[in-house]
């Protein structure tokens, strides 16, 4: 199913190019809805920052759980098991069907949350509006990333980067139609934007189901479901919900929270700052997610040794994009606010933010990988401890700090606190891939290869009985050379064909 024999360097950059390709499409959706909406004025575009990341916080709380496909779907194809990568597409589904459906209840407090954020009535307005259209959305969106995940995790890329292509596509020329009315479509405004992308976003789901169907003709693509397996998705994904919701909830629900108290002006430069984070992010994090795949490939193979191959490249790979994103930004980062806005104020704010931003990629590096090499092993719960940790006490505790003893430094202070997060963060996941308690995590059974059909074979398979014996007994059990004779009398009157597969509990 793959290839062993290829470099891990080349095989992480083949699966990871359509996958970064794909979030470039993906940010290049979110850069051209700023654009759109920075022409409706100053007020607009301070919304949309932080409706967007209300999106992304609450959608994380599904995406995060959906991780688990990956590790799941990959760790099953790594141990040659086709029905199990099948039975763990279905599974990723149905958790995307109920996580989705379930997000629904924010529908009606969302003018809480808002209100909680402190800004002006109009921007408030806004937010909201975008917010509630947006949680529409959710149910295609998490059922297409699902789907998504289950063809990174087999090898097929491309297929979610056609996809891609698709929803950036589709949803550019629907919120540009929705939002100034063209084409004989109303002028809806920022809700154009949301409804853009709750229709481009269904489209792709469709899209990426037919794909599915499609897929390996001949083999059943029955749908299948066991609720204990549901359990265990829950139980694997959900601290990877929580530490992914933790990160954009604190990270930037809680970041636009602190500077909006400085005013509308420091929070549409925050809107264009968080549009470049995700320019350095999404690409990274496409990277990051097929360095996740083959993670689990190689432990689901039982090769914990190319796991930790894989992860130093990925890391260097990842730090070298980070450290090119974030000297690129440096260089530009007068005209890059000027293109988004012609405020005068709201450029020098983001022009001396930018810096803090820099500093933001270099770290991020760390975070990254070791976040996504993590959850590739099933490692999710001491990660998620450590996030709303870290959250909690340098940027909540250190940004009222900030607002009340060092307003001097406005949102410059609060972005420092994000880039020193960032580092602990990434320096907390760095030492827990180290300490090697990732492999003692066991997810998906591993079905080994049969034996040849020779005696030596066959000992082979009352050795796996033995030690399958040994685990559940726990006493130490000593082969006896007097098992041959038994032996041979099976290899003449058992057919192998007839042995069932051996699978490790």
């Amino acid at each position: 199913m793959h290839s062993s024999n290829e470099p891990p360097a080349r095989l992480l950059l083949r699966m990871a190019w359509p996958m970064i390709g794909s979030q470039v499409f993906l940010l290049l959706m979110q850069f051209a809805d700023v654009w759109m909406l920075s022409l409706l004025g100053r007020h607009a575009l301070a919304a949309i920052g932080p409706a967007m990341l209300l999106v992304m916080t609450a959608s994380t709380l599904g995406t995060g759980y959906l991780t688990v496909t990956n590790t799941l779907v990959g760790q099953s194809y790594g141990a040659n098991d086709r029905k199990r990568c099948i039975h763990w597409a279905w599974h990723g589904i149905w958790t995307a069907l109920i996580v989705g459906i379930l997000l629904l209840i924010l529908y009606p407090f969302s003018p809480s949350f808002m209100a909680l954020l402190g800004h002006s009535p109009i921007v408030q307005q806004f937010e909201n509006t975008y917010f509630q259209i947006s949680l529409l959305a959710m149910v295609p969106q998490l059922v297409a990333l699902s789907l998504s995940y289950y063809f990174l995790a087999t090898h097929h890329p491309r297929r979610v980067l056609l996809g891609g292509i698709l929803l950036v596509s589709l949803n550019f020329f629907i919120s540009y139609s929705l939002v100034f009315g063209y084409f004989g479509a109303p002028k809806l405004g920022i809700a154009g934007a949301a409804w853009g992308t709750v229709i481009a976003s269904t489209i792709h789901a469709l899209f990426m189901g037919t794909l599915f169907l499609l897929h390996k003709p001949g083999e059943s693509l029955r749908p299948s479901f066991a609720f204990r397996d549901l359990k265990k998705m829950f139980r694997i994904g959900g601290p990877a919900g929580l530490q992914d919701a933790i990160e954009w909830g604190t990270l930037g629900l809680l970041l636009f929270a602190l500077v909006g108290r400085f005013g509308d002006a420091h929070l549409a430069a925050a809107s264009v700052l968080m549009r470049c984070l995700q320019l350095a992010l999404l690409p990274a994090d496409g990277l990051g997610s097929a360095l996740m795949a083959l993670i689990a490939n190689a432990i689901g193979a039982g090769h914990h040794d190319r796991a930790e191959l894989l992860a130093n490249i990925g890391l260097r790979i990842i730090s070298s994009y980070m450290a090119l994103v974030a000297v690129g930004f440096f260089l530009v980062r007068e005209p890059l606010m000027q293109f988004f806005s012609n405020d005068p104020i709201v450029i020098q704010i983001g022009i001396q933010c930018m810096v803090c931003v820099c500093l933001f990629q270099l770290f991020d590096a760390l975070n990254i990988t070791f976040a996504h090499t993590l959850q590739g092993a099933g490692d999710t719960a001491w990660p998620s401890m450590i996030s709303f940790i870290l959250s909690i006490f340098v940027l909540l505790g250190g940004g009222i700090l900030v607002i009340n003893y060092g307003a001097v430094f406005a949102s410059f202070g609060i972005w420092s606190l994000a880039a020193i997060l960032t580092a602990l963060q990434g320096g907390a996941f760095w030492l827990r891939w180290n300490s090697g308690k990732w492999k003692s995590i066991k997810l998906a059974p591993t079905t080994l290869p049969l034996p040849s059909t020779s005696l030596e074979g066959l000992e082979s398979i009352s050795a796996l009985y033995q030690q399958e014996a040994q685990l559940r007994s726990g006493m130490s059990m000593i082969p006896s050379p007097l098992l041959k004779d038994p032996l041979k009398k099976v290899f003449q009157t058992v057919s192998l064909e007839n042995i069932p597969p051996i699978t490790s509990r």
